[in-house]
């Protein structure tokens, strides 16, 4: 009893806390709107520093040379050349904070593809560029912010899927084209050696979207219970595995497997067949490369319910 008492106080505290924090971040916010705004751009994408935004910066950062470009990133990590500063989402440190509300209140525009953002100035022009083509119920659990100014959508056969599930008007859309899908376009070389696989052999990806969401929501959860013995659908043994491990060994050919960047990989064992890789955030970043790099030098594409399965149709594959 005397422990529930406790746990109640410091509820209590952490709330109070959290509103006094609330309340200084408004007033900061507040006196920074005084300022006029920068020549600065801030740009956000998930996984950092990729997706649809990373191709528009490196345009903008050879076309406007006088703007700063600032980046939104989940931590602490390197920034690829051209990023002149990085903000870390709502962080819990003071100055860390300062910094972000400087730049969100300050920079002329704002280029987004996944996270929700709120424009705190109306003059600021703040673009969305779409992180994949709607294939998953979002409304009323993810929606887009009311002070976008422009939501970039595939095709014209989205627009009544888009305005219902961001919850949004239908003057807002535009129809640009997924930048990072140039990359069908204009391939790049030496991918296989960057991914580790023998330069006559082939090689497929396979981009399954999340089963188990990292930020364990209950309404972020799928049905995972064949997924869970080895973090992929389809292969739920280590003998399955292996036996598409020799598969593709006796075809010269490789299997990429890239989890989605919201799934919850603590559960993946699968590391350990010699034909099918493993591909993480982090050795893309590692390697320089961006996802749709790799697709572009793919033979082809195994997905399921992602909205890669539009992109990949430019290949032709």
């Amino acid at each position: 009893k005397g422990r529930r008492s406790t746990d109640k106080g410091e509820i209590s505290m952490n709330l109070i806390i959290l509103k006094v924090g609330k309340a200084g971040v408004a007033l900061v916010g507040k006196l920074l709107s005084l300022l006029p705004l920068r020549n600065t751009i801030l740009f956000e994408s998930s996984p950092d520093f990729a997706c649809n935004a990373y191709p528009v910066f490196l345009r903008l950062r050879r076309e406007l040379p006088d703007y700063k470009m600032v980046w939104y990133v989940s931590g602490e990590k390197p920034a690829p050349e051209g990023v002149d500063d990085t903000v870390i989402y709502e962080s819990f440190r003071p100055l860390r904070r300062l910094k972000e509300q400087y730049y969100l209140h300050t920079a002329k525009a704002i280029i987004s593809c996944n996270r929700r953002i709120c424009k705190p100035r109306k003059e600021q022009l703040h673009i969305f560029l779409c992180h994949g083509s709607k294939t998953k119920k979002t409304r009323g659990i993810y929606e887009v912010d009311a002070g976008v100014d422009h939501i970039n959508v595939q095709s014209h056969f989205f627009d009544d899927i888009i305005t219902y599930e961001y919850n949004c008007g239908g003057e807002k859309l535009v129809y640009l084209g997924y930048p990072r899908c140039d990359w069908f376009f204009s391939p790049t070389e030496g991918i296989k050696e960057a991914l580790g696989l023998e330069k006559d052999s082939g090689f497929w990806v396979w981009l399954p979207t999340f089963r188990k969401h990292k930020t364990k929501r209950p309404d972020y959860q799928m049905d995972t219970e064949k997924f869970a013995s080895m973090g992929m659908p389809l292969i739920s043994t280590p003998e399955q595995l292996a036996q598409l491990d020799a598969f593709l060994k006796a075809r010269n050919q490789y299997l990429i497997y890239k989890p989605h960047p919201a799934q919850n990989v603590s559960g993946l064992k699968a590391a350990r067949a010699e034909r099918v890789k493993i591909l993480y955030d982090q050795d893309l970043s590692r390697a320089g490369l961006q996802l749709n790099q790799v697709l572009a030098a793919s033979d082809g594409l195994i997905t399921d319910y992602s909205s890669v399965f539009f992109d990949y149709l430019l290949a032709d594959k």
